[in-house]
């Protein structure tokens, strides 16, 4: 099938062609004949200008905004003459690809905007996706295609469970000193977040990336420094603890939270800080305890046994007064699962780690009518999961006795946990 681009140039030439042998045959005079080319001249100067505008859009796919949008998947592996499913070419999975330049890039103020929602071009690519090519065929051509949404795909497609391969590292190394796009930074700050032990390039992408203007690359970069693949890249304990003091909150969230992944107590102190400052917001509380947690009982590996962190964790769940919002009840239902696998041997380490502990401070906290509903809701699981049954059976004449108008649910909440 001839695209329409091919057929505006064919006819053209046919044009340019039919007027030339007319004159040929001795019907005109010189002058006519000058006009005439002159004529045709003209006419393919405009078809050409006009042809320069609509194809801007067209070229390589054959396809504009307006029929993309009105496009199911089907509809655009077909216009792509992609009829097989189990065998696209390399030429028809990269026209396939730069389809993306269709979709609109989101960026709101939300901090986990700047993505592109799910469109056809992903449908089409998931329909067909037993027959695509290796990605790495096409990797070097839509790294440096001048659409970000293709660019940002190309990020997207190197990460794995398994690792980014080694020569997708070298290809991104040679692309990003020139990327100034935030959505392209932002898919190459996630695609690359478990390598910064592995190369010292990554590493220095993701620190640059963690003091860009834009929070919501910092977010993303903050996620890759506070992550347990990153154990022992130098820096990153250091500036997961000044991501805590980052100008966003989402930012300082983040940080908070993700800092006990790196499983160095230094960074203890500001969570600590943060967790007794009256003046701070009672989330980011919240995700200073998880960074704690993550230190001493690091579900579900269980792997970590810092006291210190165990100790401060106690120290803020028995603070009073208390209210709706301290202690943050979210945090108090951390340690609400256990692994089947590993949990004992976690148990048998951590001596720091006390049955009596856990009961006095969580019943107490059901009994306080000021506490938060679902604090004292959730925490009944903990109770369960770490103390002795005779203890869970006590706990029912705590809650039977409950008088304040939540303490229906907190019974109900009792019962269903018993019956499992």
């Amino acid at each position: 099938m001839i695209n329409k681009n091919l057929r505006k140039k064919l006819g053209i030439v046919c044009l340019a062609l039919a007027m030339t042998g007319l004159y040929a045959c001795g019907k005109t005079d010189d002058s006519k004949k000058d006009e005439t080319t002159k004529t045709v001249t003209e006419a393919a100067s405009t078809e050409a200008a006009s042809e320069e505008e609509t194809t801007t859009e067209e070229e390589e796919t054959g396809i504009t905004q307006e029929q993309y949008d009105s496009m199911t998947e089907d509809d655009l592996l077909t216009a792509l003459g992609i009829t097989d499913p189990e065998n696209v070419s390399e030429e028809q999975y990269l026209a396939l690809v730069k389809t993306l330049k269709f979709v609109p890039i989101i960026d709101d103020d939300r901090i986990d905007s700047l993505y592109i929602e799910n469109n056809i071009t992903k449908k089409a690519l998931s329909k067909v996706r037993k027959g695509l090519p290796s990605v790495d065929t096409i990797l070097e051509d839509i790294i440096k295609d001048e659409n970000p949404q293709v660019r940002g795909y190309a990020y997207d497609s190197m990460f794995s469970f398994f690792g980014v391969k080694e020569k997708s590292v070298s290809i991104a190394k040679e692309n990003l000193e020139n990327e100034t796009n935030d959505y392209v930074l932002k898919a190459a700050v996630e695609a690359l977040s478990n390598e910064m032990a592995r190369d010292p390039y990554v590493a220095e992408f993701i620190f640059k990336m963690s003091k860009h203007e834009n929070p919501k690359i910092r977010y993303k970069a903050s996620m890759a420094i506070g992550n347990s693949w990153s154990i022992g890249v130098d820096g990153t304990v250091e500036r997961i603890i000044e991501m805590m003091d980052d100008e966003n909150h989402d930012v300082r969230k983040m940080a908070c939270y993700e800092s006990g992944n790196l499983h160095d107590e230094k960074v203890i102190d500001r969570l600590v800080e943060i967790l007794n400052d009256p003046n701070e917001k009672p989330d980011l509380k919240g995700k200073c305890v998880s960074g704690l947690v993550t230190l001493w009982y690091d579900y579900p590996f269980h792997k970590h046994f810092s006291e210190r962190a165990y100790r401060e964790t106690i120290n803020y769940w028995s603070k009073t007064p208390r209210d709706n919002d301290n202690p943050d009840w979210a945090s108090l239902t951390l340690i609400n699962n256990k692994s089947d696998t590993s949990y004992d041997d976690w148990r048998a380490q951590a001596t720091y780690f006390s049955e009596d502990e856990i009961y006095n401070v969580f019943v107490d906290i059901i009994k306080d009518e000021n506490a938060n509903w679902l604090a004292r809701q959730g925490i009944i699981k903990a109770i369960h999961t770490h103390c002795s049954a005779k203890k869970f059976a006590e706990l029912k004449t705590v809650v039977d006795g409950l008088t304040d108008s939540k303490g229906d649910l907190i019974r109900k909440e009792y019962e269903n946990e018993a019956s499992k």
